[in-house]
């Protein structure tokens, strides 16, 4: 069992985005790639997984906006 199971590709981040869950364990968040840079965004808004990929989302954009990417 990897860490990384279940993995969604999110469309429109960077090269490469992928959710994995927002569920407090080793693995989960919106992993993003793009040119040289690869972060991870744990959002944790409530119970609701929806909620918790749209606010992960929204933080990821800002992130790659002040990188410039």
């Amino acid at each position: 069992m990897s860490f990384l199971d279940n993995l969604e590709e999110e469309q429109g981040l960077g090269d490469q985005a992928y959710w994995a869950g927002s569920e407090l364990r080793l693995g989960t968040g919106l992993h993003v790639l793009a040119d040289d840079c690869f972060f991870t965004i744990l959002a944790l808004a409530g119970g609701d997984e929806a909620i918790n990929r749209a606010k992960a989302r929204e933080l990821a954009v800002k992130v790659l906006g002040m990188l410039g990417k």
